[in-house]
């Protein structure tokens, strides 16, 4: 939490040595009170107990929405989409959109353009490679794509996108089953990590078209 956010904590209040079940326990509700005071995280039914027994389910539930955040303040820092720098759904949509269009430009089809992160034909992966190809051309190569049409060509697009994402330096922490399980969420993280990737890529002009 500290590194996220720098500063968040008081050290004053965290037991650096702590010797047995009460102390633990005291740092790890003092970790809960930050995630929930400071970074309004979703920690209904979270406690300093759970983390100090080690339940991995709710350890991932508070890592995983610290992870989030930290993406959200990163990309935040990196661009500058939509009102007052906000980066939000619609604006990783629209930047999507117009970055896989612009492949016709290029002598491509392109997917056809996305509604939302929720997309039930972003399953298929092809518009996610596309988006790929747009961002990072030397990265994708166009011969690997499948049709998509069936769920072992959906999965075999799915890693070769995250595989390409790895290979052009993007931030990556989804699995290849959040492609095809289609989760906005990681979705969302994903695709403005390519934004603020390409933003930076030309001297951090916004990230604004292909």
């Amino acid at each position: 939490m500290d590194t996220v956010r720098p500063g968040v904590v008081d050290w004053g209040k965290v037991d650096m040595q702590p010797r047995g079940v009460f102390q633990r326990v005291a740092n790890c509700n003092y970790a809960v009170r930050l995630g929930a005071n400071e970074f309004r995280l979703s920690l209904v039914g979270i406690g300093g107990q759970d983390i100090a027994n080690g339940n991995a389910k709710l350890i991932l539930a508070l890592t995983w929405q610290l992870m989030r955040y930290h993406s959200m303040v990163f990309l935040k820092q990196k661009l500058a989409a939509g009102p007052k720098g906000k980066v939000d759904e619609a604006s990783v949509v629209a930047w999507a959109n117009q970055c896989v269009a612009g492949l016709t430009e290029r002598g491509v089809a392109p997917a056809p353009p996305i509604a939302k992160l929720g997309d039930a034909s972003l399953a298929s992966g092809k518009f996610i490679l596309d988006l790929l190809w747009a961002v990072a051309p030397r990265t994708v190569d166009r011969a690997q794509l499948t049709p998509g049409g069936t769920p072992k060509e959906r999965e075999l697009n799915a890693k070769y996108a995250i595989s390409c994402a790895r290979r052009m330096g993007a931030m990556v922490f989804m699995l290849w089953e959040d492609i095809t399980d289609v989760r906005p969420k990681m979705l969302l993280v994903f695709f403005a990590t390519l934004m603020a990737f390409k933003a930076e890529k030309a001297g951090g002009a916004g990230g604004g078209g292909p």
